[in-house]
């Protein structure tokens, strides 16, 4: 797949576009700040892609030249980069499961031999300098296995309690030895599975850690333990020698550092980082030094003969997963939970190349005009950028570490709030100054905005939903609502009416956000895990996870609020969605997805409108302009991106200068189709072009009208005696829906037999569905209305009065209304 991607990328560089016949060249490439090539449709990337992981770095190795280092990560990626740039030379997928993930990593002394584990304990052999796979070991082994290279052509692999060597060329096993063999080797508990492991760099001595706090040097060529350290029952969790054999360290789950000889003088206990556990242990070449990374994120490097910390480096913004020293000493190499590969300067403690980018997943907002965006990241700080060029504006210190983030731009993108770990903060964006700096408490600890800045909801470690009410710049609290379980999720309606939290339970309730009432709720599938509520307030679109032991779940519902009915399905590849936004005008889904896809869905048909590749990890957060011509993106990558959504819509197809008739005239055919991509292209393609297209709508749209004599004799039809003339009536009256309700509910009135009853209140409940089940023309009208209102021409706008005063219960009636309402607004 990656290899496709780069693919396609180079030949859209090579590829030209046909315009009138005449061959123009593609535009250039767009890039980041650092250089490095923009994906399709992106305007804008802030952060960088060097040294990044699409999810957590679990392991590293660094080649015997020093000038590159390969890393592997729970994305299921190996990547190998330039130490001294940050860019990345190579990349491959290490296992077709996505789910697989690289769990180890060994490069063989000669650095032509790159040796893998997967997750699943599967052992594969690469050649590094082509990411060619070479081999694939038939030696599965579960979480205590661990392997590293003894010499260039040699594996020495731990499986279950025994080392034995592997040919790295034939995938033979050769001589070995048990790790417990005589009566004084036996564990102090009898499950003391090995933990850690590290190999001398001449292959002479073993050491390993295990579950239970003990630490044991062997002898490799007899299999003969040497020495044994005894802990506190603290699991080995990582483990070094140095080159010299003279030292050894072990790290704990508990945050003990232990300095040792190997001549077996008793080790020396420290504890660099509190009692954040230890995970990654590892000497300098020269053996006078010894790093260890946290789960604080702290590197830190202690001096072997006074174990003395000599540097203290906030290294990752979330815990230390791997790391290791350059061949040369001066550099050592770190791999995090942020998804980031770090270079470090010993003696400085300074960072290398030092990039000042993102660190860990990244929230964001996009003002309203689409003229400035905002980032917020787990590094204690918020900040505002030029929308155009990228160029940041602002930094805006915030007072503490959070998990997750709500930020919003004013109406007028004057002005940035966030809140983040029951603290809300906002600034002037021009001066920088801060507006307000409200503490709500612990009751706020996870938290939304609603959009037009005025109310606070979240909650705490309570199962209570709190709201707060920002009538000045302390605010009123409104009265806790008490829930019978924790709310996980909260959501509100783009006009700030209405607010809504998920429970654990499935239950989604929705208050008036004026009085705090509850006015509806919605039970959901328990795996629901985000949602979000469409502008007209009848829809609410849900997100689930994969349920246990069903391959083929819904991820994707939508889900009719005033009948508490589910439509039908979207329809094809749903990946897994991870958060999700709507578009203003209410059209258009956005999912991002776990991997870093983002899939555009019609939301009036569940189908595919196109898919922007570019992150590569969990999309965590997006935003879209007022016009929804723009789209702004954050990932778990550490980078936000900005698309231009116009573009998206067109793909490789070059727009015409003008729209002629028969180009109308096929656009206008292509509103039916059944393909949503094919439909959206048309959209946009209309909506570049509203000098023509919107005279031409304008004549083949016409506004809703009841036809009060053919519903009349439809309804007197349901009393037929004859059942086929009854259920025929019934069909044509529901796919009226709307049209027909004003008149169904006045026959319910007038006290109708019990057949006719049936079927009257049958029609009102099953046309709250049927309203939205849009084919045929009532599509092609419900797409030209998003033309119209992208256009947001003077007689794009009385097109839509126009169609505005059609039936009152007609649902093209009301969405003209509603699209008028938000043209105003902008």
């Amino acid at each position: 797949m990656v290899r496709c991607l780069a693919f396609l990328s180079l030949a859209g560089l090579l590829c030209t576009l046909e315009i009138s016949g005449a061959p123009v060249p593609a535009p250039p490439q767009r890039t980041d700040a650092l250089g490095d090539p923009l994906p399709p449709h992106a305007l804008l990337r802030i952060g960088t892609v060097r040294f990044r992981h699409g999810d957590v770095v679990t392991t590293l190795a660094v080649f015997p030249d020093g000038k590159r280092v390969a890393s592997g990560g729970r994305d299921n990626t190996i990547r190998i980069w330039d130490l001294a740039t940050g860019r990345e030379l190579r990349r491959w997928i290490a296992e077709e499961d996505p789910a697989a993930g690289v769990a180890m990593l060994a490069l063989a002394g000669n650095g032509k031999r790159l040796a893998s584990v997967t997750s699943y304990g599967k052992i594969k052999l690469w050649d590094p300098d082509t990411g060619r796979l070479q081999r694939t070991l038939d030696l599965r082994f579960g979480p205590s296995g661990f392997l590293t290279f003894f010499d260039d052509d040699s594996l020495l692999v731990h499986r279950e309690r025994s080392v034995y060597l592997v040919n790295a060329a034939t995938g033979e096993e050769g001589r070995g030895f048990r790790l417990e063999e005589t009566e004084e080797n036996r564990p102090r508990r009898e499950k003391d599975d090995v933990a850690s492991f590290a190999l001398s760099q001449d292959g002479s001595l073993l050491l390993t850690g295990q579950q239970t706090g003990s630490v044991r040097l062997w002898d490799v060529a007899v299999g003969k333990m040497l020495a044994r350290f005894d802990g506190d029952y603290d699991a080995v969790s990582a483990a070094a020698l140095s080159v010299d054999n003279q030292a050894l360290a072990w790290g704990t789950t508990r945050g003990k550092l232990n300095i040792g000889k190997v001549a077996g003088e008793e080790p020396k206990e420290l504890a660099p980082d509190g009692t954040h556990r230890i995970d990654a242990v590892a000497f300098s070449p020269d053996g006078k030094h010894v790093a260890c990374g946290s789960g604080g994120g702290i590197v830190s490097i202690i001096a072997v003969d006074t174990c003395k910390e000599c540097r203290h480096i906030q290294a990752h913004n979330d815990g230390v997963t791997c790391l290791a020293y350059t061949p040369d000493g001066n550099s050592i190499v770190s791999g995090g939970y942020d998804g980031c590969v770090r270079v470090w300067d010993v003696d400085s403690g300074q960072e290398k190349p030092a990039t000042h980018d993102n660190r860990g997943r990244v929230f964001v907002a996009l003002a309203p005009d689409g003229r400035r965006l905002a980032t917020a990241t787990p590094d204690q700080a918020v900040r505002c950028y030029d929308a155009v060029t990228g160029r940041e504006l602002q930094t805006f210190p915030v007072s503490k570490d959070y998990v997750s983030c709500s930020l919003l731009f004013s109406a007028e993108g004057d002005r940035l709030s966030a809140l983040m770990a029951g603290t809300l903060q906002s600034w002037d964006v021009d001066s920088g100054r801060e507006l307000r700096h409200l503490h709500l408490g612990r009751e706020f600890e996870r938290g939304l905005l609603s959009p037009d800045g005025r109310v606070v909801i979240g909650r705490g470690g309570t199962p209570n939903l709190n709201f707060y009410r920002l009538t000045t710049d302390r605010g009123v609290r409104i009265p806790v609502t008490k829930l019978a379980d924790a709310p996980y999720r909260f959501a509100t309606s783009p006009d700030s009416r209405i607010i809504a939290a998920l429970r654990n339970s499935g239950q989604v309730h929705f208050w008036d956000a004026a009085t705090a009432k509850e006015v509806a709720h919605l039970q959901v599938p328990p795996h629901v895990f985000n949602f979000a509520i469409t502008p007209d307030k009848e829809l609410v679109v849900t997100l689930a996870a994969k349920p246990p032991k069903e391959q083929a779940a819904e991820r994707i519902s939508r889900w009719v609020l005033s009948a508490a009915a589910q439509l039908p399905p979207f329809q094809g590849d749903q990946g897994e969605p991870v958060s999700l936004a709507v578009s203003p005008d209410g059209k258009t889904l956005v999912t991002g997805d776990d991997a870093g896809p983002l899939r555009l869905w019609e939301l009036a048909t569940g189908k595919s409108r196109g898919i922007l590749r570019g992150h590569q990890g969990a999309v965590v957060s997006l935003a879209f302009s007022a016009d929804g011509k723009r789209l702004l993106s954050g990932g778990r990558d550490t980078t936000a991106l900005l698309w231009d959504l116009e573009s998206a819509a067109r793909g490789e197809q070059a727009l015409p200068r003008e729209l002629g008739d028969r180009d109308l005239d096929g656009l206008w055919a292509d509103l039916l189709s059944a393909d949503g991509a094919t439909a959206y292209r048309a959209v946009n393609q209309l909506a570049m072009f509203p000098e023509t297209s919107v005279p031409f709508l304008g004549r083949h749209l016409q506004s809703a009208a009841t036809d009060s004599r053919r519903v009349g004799r439809l309804i007197a039809d349901l009393d037929r005696p004859e059942f086929e003339k009854r259920q025929a009536a019934h069909t044509e009256l529901l796919d009226l829906a709307g049209l027909a309700e004003p008149a169904l509910r006045e026959a319910l009135q007038n006290l109708p037999s019990a057949e006719v009853r049936r079927h009257l209140e049958e029609l009102l409940e099953q046309g709250k569905v049927q309203r939205f089940m849009l084919t045929g023309d009532k599509l092609r009208t419900w797409r030209a209305l998003e033309v119209l209102e992208a256009c947001n021409t003077a007689e794009a706008r009385e097109v839509l009065r126009r169609l505005s005063q059609g039936a009152e219960s007609d649902r093209v009636t009301g969405e003209s209304k509603l699209a008028l309402a938000r043209l105003r607004k902008r």
